[in-house]
């Protein structure tokens, strides 16, 4: 039984026998191939398909014949056609115009406002700078006075113990002067009566008692001194 390919204008399918044709709906101008043939024919061609095929009805010819009034409103209307286009067109470029411009206006802005918040965060970043710097010089300043002030401290009381110590060895001289003239006094018979005696060794007493009392003062002023000199 002969089998039959179609083509439906983009792909190949089949084969197909004449029953299965009849499910297709071909019409004359359906490409045909079957075995035998050297190249692809029309179903027009093939006369046992001729009762298959689906005639395409042809449409009358018109009888009506358009007068001048006609012709001419089709005319206008196609001329007021290529004018709504124009138109159309004309009014879309003005919107696309107009969008453009609103979106330069908004990228200017934006572009203005970028710039502006890059010189304010440059200017803060210079105050910041600034102020840091100023920190820094016056921390430098406050721990030079320090310096300073630790070192006058340091030479004042340097000069204040030497004054003291100056002090302590002269009081230590007086007292050793005065215990050998209070043993002179108690050992050694002048030309002196017994309360002239007794006074004496009396008045060296009392000013042994002094200069103890003023060591005493100036050891106790040296310790105070060494207490601060430490801190």
């Amino acid at each position: 039984m002969k089998k039959y390919f179609i083509h439906n204008g983009t792909e190949n399918s089949g084969p197909f026998s004449l029953e299965e044709l009849k499910k297709h709906a071909i019409t004359n101008l359906t490409p045909i191939w079957y075995e035998g043939l050297e190249e692809w024919t029309t179903a027009a061609q093939v006369e046992e398909l001729q009762s298959l095929l689906i005639k395409v009805p042809i449409p009358p010819k018109s009888t009506v014949k358009q007068d001048r009034t006609t012709l001419s409103k089709v005319r206008l209307k196609g001329l007021n056609g290529k004018y709504l286009i124009v138109g159309l067109s004309v009014f879309l470029f003005l919107i696309f115009i107009v969008l453009k411009l609103i979106q330069n206006e908004r990228q200017a802005a934006l572009q203005e406002e970028n710039q502006k918040t890059a010189i304010d965060n440059e200017t803060s970043k210079s105050r910041q700078k600034e102020r840091e710097k100023t920190l820094q010089q016056e921390q430098l300043k406050d721990s030079l006075d320090e310096v300073r002030l630790k070192a006058l401290k340091q030479e004042t009381l340097k000069s204040k113990r030497e004054a003291i110590e100056n002090q302590l060895t002269s009081r230590y001289k007086k007292m050793e002067r005065a215990k050998k003239a209070l043993m002179d006094a108690t050992k050694f018979k002048l030309f002196r009566s017994k309360k002239e005696k007794e006074a004496q060794i009396l008045s060296i007493q009392e000013t042994i008692s002094t200069i103890e009392y003023e060591i005493f003062q100036l050891e106790k002023d040296l310790h105070y001194v060494d207490l601060n000199s430490s801190n």
